[in-house]
Order: C-alpha cells, then structure tokens, then sequence
C-alpha cells in the first residue's frame, strides 16, 4: 500500500510471468504422510505445517521445476502431490483419490473430471493403497500449466525408480487434449 495525496492509499500490485510448464514431471514418493485438513478449501501452499513440510521433503529429493512430491494418508492411501492433484488411468477408468484420504479439491482436478464425464469417459475416486503401480498412464494436474496438466514420467519410491508409463499413451492424450481445449475457452490470454 502507498499512500496518495489526497490521504487514500494505492494498492500496488506486482505481476510477474508464470514458471514454464514443463513437458512432464517426475513423481517421487515422500515419507511425509498427508494430514487431515483442518477446514476446506484449504489452498496447497502457505503457512499451513504438512504444505511447509512436504514442500522441504521435496526438496531435499530433487530441487527442480519438473519434479513432484506425492503424498499419501495415514492408511497409505494415494493422496496428493505437494503442489498437484493427480489421476490415473488403469487401462478401463480414469482414477481420482477420494475426499477421505485428505486430498484438497483442486481447480484443474475438477475441470478435468468434469471434462472427461462429458465426454462419455469412465471415471471413479478411490481411496488407492500405495502408487498405482497398474496405471498406464498417471496425469499432474496443476491450474498454473498451459493446458491444465501435464504427463507423469517416471514414479520414484525410496530411491528407486518403480513406475514408469507403458505404451502408447492414447487415453492420456486424450484428456490432455479435452482439458486444454476445454480451458482455452474459458480463458483469456495477456499474450
């Protein structure tokens, strides 16, 4: 706030670029377990102590723009990712962790839901024990990327590569496509 001549105060406000969306991120698994949320929503970041944690857990594993923590509950079940929601196909369904293992309702989570059920697409939410090591493609959803989401490339478990993508990846490119256009509607670009 600056003030102004005639006693009244100017709100500045600072604008900066979004960071690049990379092309696909890799997922590690972190030992942090999700906490309950106090009250929803409740925003990923900022003061809140599980966020503050997770985010240092991640970093720690790998301190780069196209690497993901993922999170998972008190049982063990598939929660979050640190800054991300995530889903899943298994070859029959598209997967999203259920309310109960804590996960926060994300924007871009929701609209590709939304987006995949219109287009006559299978999808569920589940409270999932551990990584879904079945799943044939996994998809990071974050509202800042262009298009809403990007692919997972490889999932990371106590130092160890466990889970990358198998063949083609026609469905993920699929709701990739649908949730891109689907946002290119309803957005507008200062470009």
């Amino acid at each position: 706030m600056a003030p102004r001549g005639d006693g009244l105060a100017t709100e500045w406000l600072t604008v900066r670029p979004l960071p690049a969306t990379p092309s696909a991120i890799d997922l590690y698994q972190l030992s942090l377990r999700r906490d309950a949320p106090e009250w929803l929503p409740r925003p990923k970041s900022g003061p809140w102590k599980n966020s503050a944690d997770a985010w240092r857990e991640l970093r720690a594993l790998a301190d780069r723009p196209d690497a993901e923590g993922v999170q998972f509950d008190a049982r063990g079940c598939l929660s979050e990712g640190v800054r991300s929601s995530l889903a899943w196909w298994d070859g029959a369904c598209w997967n999203f962790p259920s309310v109960e293992t804590g996960r926060l309702p994300g924007t871009a989570a929701a609209q590709l839901r939304g987006v995949l059920a219109q287009a006559g697409r299978p999808v569920r939410d589940v409270s999932w024990p551990g990584f879904p090591a079945n799943a044939l493609s996994v998809l990071v959803l974050r509202s800042t990327f262009d298009g809403g989401a990007v692919p997972a490339r490889s999932y990371h478990a106590e130092g160890r590569l466990t889970w990358q993508p198998s063949g083609p990846q026609v469905e993920a490119t699929r709701a990739l496509a649908l949730l891109a256009a689907w946002r290119a509607q309803r957005c507008m670009s200062f470009a």
